[in-house]
């Protein structure tokens, strides 16, 4: 350890929590139960995706918003892999890891929200263009239920979603630090900014 990794901070300046217990949990759930999961879900939604986004299949808007809900989700899942599984083992002595996660989690976390939100409302948009189809009359459905307007509220709602979602861009920092678990090597801690805490105090006194 030379002169100027003393002056790091230590990693566990932001450590949510170092019990034990807690950890052998996360590393269960996250690191071991999440992947299957998760790979699953990769696997469903790409078939989902090649037979709806297939030409033949792409002449119904609904089937057009199952195939964005389903490249959404794929997204959302590799997200996830990164922020949850990768978390997991990043307390298990891997500094590869550990500098991955670091080094991406800003930029994957306000990523992962917008697939969150786009998922949410490509669900509704779906069940809204059903819901057209099925109960409306059908001057409303020749209007409203074809690609061009399927993939014209698509595009609206990917590019609101990122609107919205700019601000998760300024929640988290990377900062270097010193691991005292592991020979005082050096690693990376993901540290939460003022705007972070701000946005999680306004969430918690609008839900109050």
């Amino acid at each position: 350890m030379d002169v100027h990794d003393e002056e790091l901070p230590s990693c566990s300046m932001c450590l949510g929590s170092s019990d034990a217990e807690y950890m052998r949990y996360n590393m269960a759930v996250s690191g071991v139960v999440l992947p299957i999961v998760g790979l699953i879900g990769l696997c469903g939604n790409f078939l989902v995706v090649i037979v709806y986004g297939s030409a033949e299949q792409r002449v119904n808007s609904t089937n057009i918003y199952l195939a964005a809900l389903a490249v959404s989700d794929f997204s959302m899942i590799c997200t996830a892999l990164v922020l949850y599984v990768f978390e997991a083992w990043r307390h298990q002595g891997f500094p590869l890891v550990a500098a991955i996660y670091g080094r991406s989690a800003p930029y994957v976390f306000p990523v992962s929200t917008v697939l969150q939100t786009t998922s949410v409302y490509f669900c509704v948009a779906a069940a809204a263009d059903c819901f057209i189809a099925i109960v409306l009359p059908s001057r409303f459905k020749d209007s409203c239920c074809t690609p061009r307007r399927a993939a014209l509220t698509v595009m609206c709602i990917t590019i609101v979603s990122v609107i919205y979602n700019i601000p998760h861009l300024f929640e988290l920092i990377s900062v270097d630090c010193i691991d005292e678990r592991y020979n005082y090597s050096l690693s990376v801690q993901i540290c939460p900014t003022g705007l972070f805490n701000y946005s999680l105090k306004a969430s918690h006194d609008y839900f109050l």
